[in-house]
């Protein structure tokens, strides 16, 4: 099974479900403070789908990647 993917597709789900879509830029998550609201509604979905959580963490980084594509260097430059 490839975790990584499916901590993507739980990113992305809880990134629609704070009602933010393809067009959102990073900026625009960071501006309305969701990055640890999405992270956490990621979490919950992937306990929903009974995966162990215990050893993996999602932060504004770990998002970027999953939507954007982003590496750390490109987020942190997006940001400021």
């Amino acid at each position: 099974m490839n975790i990584d993917a499916i901590v993507g597709l739980a990113i992305s789900t809880a990134f629609l479900r704070a009602d933010f879509d393809n067009q959102t830029s990073p900026s625009e998550v960071d501006e309305q403070e969701a990055w640890e609201g999405i992270a956490a509604q990621a979490l919950d979905n992937l306990k929903w789908a009974e995966i162990d959580t215990a050893k993996i963490e999602i932060d504004k980084y770990v998002i970027a990647q999953a939507i954007w594509g982003m590496d750390d260097d490109e987020l942190d430059e997006a940001l400021n």
